[in-house]
């Protein structure tokens, strides 16, 4: 069983799980390793477009934190499958990923909540918006 920081152990389907398996030809191990690192990446972009600390202190931060890296994740993996039928799923998954981040930005700026300071939190190559 997977130990994600955030996302729950099956954030996939089975059947959608199998299928980046096959095309990868990953052993479960290989596959924990990617979503782990897209995982990192997630929160990474979040964390670059809003106040992480404050959010992961917020009532719903957890969980929404979880589906935030769940819908970045699962979108990530389907865009690297050479399967073009995810094509619409990738685009809908990362619609609501930054729909959700732009939300949360303006929820903090209303109650002023303002980015922290840390540049190295910042990744290179990485555009938010």
């Amino acid at each position: 069983m997977a130990n994600y920081n955030y996302m729950p152990d099956e954030f996939l389907p089975d059947q959608t799980k199998n299928a980046v398996l096959h095309c990868w030809r990953f052993e479960e191990s290989d596959f924990i390793s990617k979503a782990l690192k897209l995982e990192n990446v997630a929160i990474a972009v979040i964390d670059s477009a809003v106040n992480l600390t404050a959010l992961k202190e917020s009532t719903n931060g957890p969980d929404l934190l979880s589906d935030l890296c769940t819908s970045y994740v699962g979108a990530k993996l389907f865009e690297q499958i050479s399967n073009d039928d995810y094509g619409s799923y990738v685009d809908n998954l990362m619609t609501g990923f930054w729909d959700t981040i732009k939300e949360v930005k303006e929820a903090q700026e209303k109650t002023n909540i303002t980015p922290e300071d840390e540049p190295e939190k910042y990744s290179k190559g990485i555009m938010v918006f």
